[in-house]
C-alpha cells in the first residue's frame, strides 16, 4: 500500500538543494482505531475507528484554509479553519465565522487534530529541513501520476527534522510512534508529494497517516479573511 506506478531498486540519491515551496494544495487522512476511552459500537466492544479528513491549500507559511470533517463513529463533525498571520477564523458546520486568538503552534493542533500542520513545509527554512531529513538516505524510483518521484522510508527522527517539530509537541510524539514513513518527492525539484504512515500508539491502537500535497506553486493559490 502507499504507492503507484513503476518501482525500482532502492539506489542513493544525490541531494541538491530543493526547490522552493511557496504554495500547495492538500489532503489528509487520517484514521485511528482501537484508542482507549473511544466510543464502541457495542458496550464493552472494540472502540469505533476515529476518521479525520482535511482538504486545504496553503498560500505562504502563515497563510492558509482548511476544511476538516471529523467522524466519531456515532456523528461526524465539520468546521473550516482560515489563518492569516496572527489572525485565524473558524466555523463549525454553517455557523457564523468567529475570529479568535492564534496561540502559538496550537493552530494546527485544533484544526487537524494530529498537530500536523502542512504549512511547515513552505520556505527557505523547510528546504533546509528536508535535505537534511533526506541527507544520506536511499530511495525508490517511482513513475506515478506522470512524473517521476523518489520514495524514501524515513524514521521517527527524520521526520521530526523533516517537519521541524519539537519534542513533547503532539507531532514529534506521532512522529514517534513508527519508524517506517513513507516520503515522495518529485526527482526533478525534490518537491514533497507525500507523506505516510502506519503508527502504533502507546496505547496499543493504530493511527494511519497520509498527506498529500498538489499544485505545487501554481497561480492563483489565494487565501483571504472570510466573509
Amino acid at each position: 500500500r502507499g504507492g503507484t506506478g513503476v518501482r525500482l531498486a532502492p539506489t542513493p540519491e544525490p541531494i541538491t538543494q530543493p526547490a522552493n515551496l511557496s504554495a500547495f494544495r492538500y489532503t489528509l487522512a487520517a484514521e485511528a482505531s482501537n484508542l482507549a476511552g473511544a466510543p464502541a459500537a457495542v458496550p464493552g466492544g472494540t472502540p469505533t475507528p476515529i476518521t479525520v479528513r482535511v482538504s486545504g491549500e496553503v498560500a505562504a507559511a502563515d497563510r492558509q484554509r482548511s476544511h476538516l470533517s471529523l467522524n466519531l463513529g456515532f456523528g461526524v463533525l465539520e468546521s473550516d479553519r482560515v489563518q492569516i498571520g496572527d489572525r485565524t477564523w473558524t466555523r463549525d458546520g454553517i455557523a457564523p465565522w468567529v475570529e479568535e486568538r492564534t496561540v502559538p503552534d496550537a493552530a494546527a493542533t485544533r484544526a487537524l487534530g494530529l498537530g500536523l500542520d502542512p504549512s511547515v513545509l513552505v520556505g527557505a527554512a523547510a528546504q533546509d529541513r528536508l535535505k537534511a531529513a533526506l541527507k544520506g538516505g536511499t530511495a525508490t524510483t517511482e513513475h506515478a501520476n506522470g512524473i517521476d518521484v523518489a520514495r524514501y522510508t524515513l524514521t521517527a527522527a527524520q521526520v521530526r527534522t523533516l517537519l521541524g517539530t519539537r519534542e513533547g509537541s503532539q507531532a514529534a510524539s506521532l512522529a514517534g510512534g513508527t519508524d517506517a514513513w513513507s516520503f515522495w518527492v518529485t526527482k526533478d525539484r525534490w518537491l514533497p508529494v507525500r507523506l505516510l504512515a502506519d503508527a502504533p500508539t502507546e496505547q496499543g491502537g493504530h493511527i494511519r497517516v497520509d498527506l498529500a500535497l498538489t499544485d505545487h506553486n501554481v497561480p492563483g493559490i489565494a487565501v483571504e479573511p472570510p466573509k
